[in-house]
């Protein structure tokens, strides 16, 4: 979540947060979160002042580049002789 909050700025995040909650929304996984702020992105941007999909590609980017780095670093590990 502290990636969210980077991208979109603590009130803004705190804003959402509190919405899905109004709204009985699951906010444990980032994939609960993602598709609440896409269902509902016309509402949200007004209280936000951001368009939360827009952040939320910053975030989703980040995911992908740590899961290619962990299956780098992962065969790397191999490739040296670890196990």
């Amino acid at each position: 979540m502290l990636d969210i909050e980077h991208a979109m700025g603590a009130s803004a995040v705190t804003k959402l947060f509190l919405d899905m909650k109004e709204n009985r929304a699951d906010r444990r996984k980032w994939e609960d979160i993602d598709r609440y702020s896409r269902m509902n992105q016309e509402r949200l941007f007004k209280p936000l002042k951001h368009d939360p999909v827009k952040w939320e590609g910053n975030v989703d980017g980040v995911f992908s580049t740590g899961f290619s780095l962990e299956t780098e670093w992962k065969l790397a590990y191999k490739v040296a002789g670890n196990s």
